[in-house]
């Protein structure tokens, strides 16, 4: 093992790295596995917009909270040992949606699933450790498996109910644990730090209470108590967040690492990106399953999970090709991102049936699909020695609560169906713009560092 850790054979390296890029892909394929399923939940459990909002940002926001900490225990006591507590807490949570009954079930089960979000940024620091060259494929795993999740989603779906996607969920991650505890070796544990549990409850209502906003503003009016209640709670937060932390010897998130610029603006467009990303996904499945007197495909589960099999290869293709072209620097590389990801957005608010659909899920999916890599890269570079775990923590939580931002916003945007606010144009416009708001920081990237490398690769 590379890095100060044990050595090994090269069949077990091989094997190791096998079953966390196998673990990193079923966690990142059930996160978005139940978009797939959103008609079934709707129309089956009689769920509301809102409720399905949840059952999908739910499962995101715990991802994010939970996250960082896991990357701090990770460093801590051995990534290994925290990454098969955490496949066990999504096997867990796979197992109670399989079996409870309800939305309330399968937001809760959600949730818990989410809580197992670790997975990411500790199968990240393994392989980092077992082979630096194999990081960025594994960071182009997580998009893989959010691409393909709503197509496994919705073939489940047809072919059984939606409890099939819990089903299948706990039973290939439970394969994947077993994988890990019999070839992963043991990580050695870094410097003792204590947790920063405060953080974390401070951080709670900092990242829930504004997509609660978000979920709700319209039902409550924006001008009622509990909306103003909610601005004055979530600021309150925000300000004693900053303030603990910054008096935190280990603190939860490193604040001052967002004086570097670099930092900064790669936290930027990875909230900005992970927005688009669960927006390109969940747009996709609504308007494919929408009527089609209303621009839609008017299809089934396993039709619209399909329909978006073409965006799903395209981010594999488009990671594949960035990976292969010499010379790019990540800053580089997120902006072409960008400019793809915005572009299929704005074909997307055409919404003119399945060629502009296919399309745009290409454009779009295969623009997110080229950015992981960097994103992972530079967070990963500019953390100090012996806290990579807990900075690509860091950047995972800020890609979850982008992720769960898109999916609340692009809900909000749609409900009740594609004649809602905004519709489906509006809401894709949107997030065309967000995705131009990468393509700046992407240059801004550039022109600060042309040659692409972190401060940990200057040493």
């Amino acid at each position: 093992m590379t890095g100060g850790g044990p050595a090994i054979s090269a069949a077990r390296r091989r094997g190791a790295l096998a079953v966390v890029t196998a673990c990193v892909l079923f966690f990142s394929a059930s996160q978005s596995s139940l978009i797939g399923a959103s008609a079934a939940l709707l129309r089956d459990l009689g769920a509301t917009p809102a409720q399905y909002a949840w059952a999908l940002s739910g499962n995101l926001v715990a991802a994010a909270l939970v996250t960082p900490l896991a990357g701090r225990f990770g460093d801590m006591v051995g990534q290994r040992r925290v990454l098969a507590l955490s496949v066990a807490v999504a096997v867990v949570g796979g197992i109670a949606g399989a079996v409870l009954p309800g939305i309330g079930a399968v937001i809760v089960a959600r949730v818990l699933s989410g809580a197992a979000g670790g997975i990411l940024p500790l199968g990240l620091g393994i392989t980092r450790s077992l082979s630096q060259s194999r990081v960025a494929a594994v960071a182009t795993t997580v998009s893989v498996g959010g691409g393909m999740g709503p197509v496994v989603g919705g073939v489940l779906t047809d072919a059984g109910t939606y409890r099939s996607l819990f089903a299948a969920t706990a039973a290939a991650l439970a394969l994947s644990g077993v994988g890990i505890l019999l070839l992963v070796p043991r990580t050695p544990p870094g410097a003792p730090s204590r947790p920063d549990v405060v953080g974390l409850l401070l951080l709670c209502p900092t990242v829930v209470l504004p997509l609660l906003l978000l979920s709700r503003g319209t039902a409550w009016g924006w001008t009622s108590p509990a909306v103003l209640g909610c601005l004055v709670a979530g600021a309150a937060a925000v300000v004693l967040f900053v303030r603990v932390e910054r008096r935190t010897a280990a603190p939860l998130i490193q604040l001052d690492a967002l004086r570097n610029r670099t930092v900064l603006l790669n936290s930027a467009a990875t909230f900005a990106l992970g927005a688009v990303s669960y927006a390109v996904l969940v747009m996709g499945i609504q308007l494919a399953q929408a009527p089609a007197s209303v621009g839609g495909l008017d299809a089934g589960a396993t039709e619209a999970g399909l329909w978006l099999l073409p965006g799903g290869l395209a981010a594999v293709l488009s990671a594949v090709l960035a990976a292969r072209l010499p010379g790019l620097s990540p800053g580089t590389v997120l902006a072409a991102g960008g400019l793809l990801a915005g572009g299929g957005m704005a074909v997307f608010a055409l919404t003119g049936g399945t060629v502009t659909y296919v399309v745009g899920s290409v454009l779009a999916l295969a623009g997110v699909g080229i950015t992981y890599a960097p994103m992972s890269t530079l967070a990963a570079g500019s953390a100090p020695a012996g806290r990579s775990g807990e900075a690509l923590g860091i950047n995972t939580l800020v890609r979850l609560v982008g992720s769960a931002t898109g999916a609340q916003a692009v809900v909000l945007v749609t409900a009740p169906g594609p004649t809602g606010p905004g519709g489906f144009g509006g809401a894709a416009l949107g997030f065309a713009f967000v995705s131009g708001f990468v393509v700046i920081v992407g240059c801004a990237l550039a022109r600060r560092r042309p040659s692409g490398e972190t401060r940990s690769s200057e040493r």
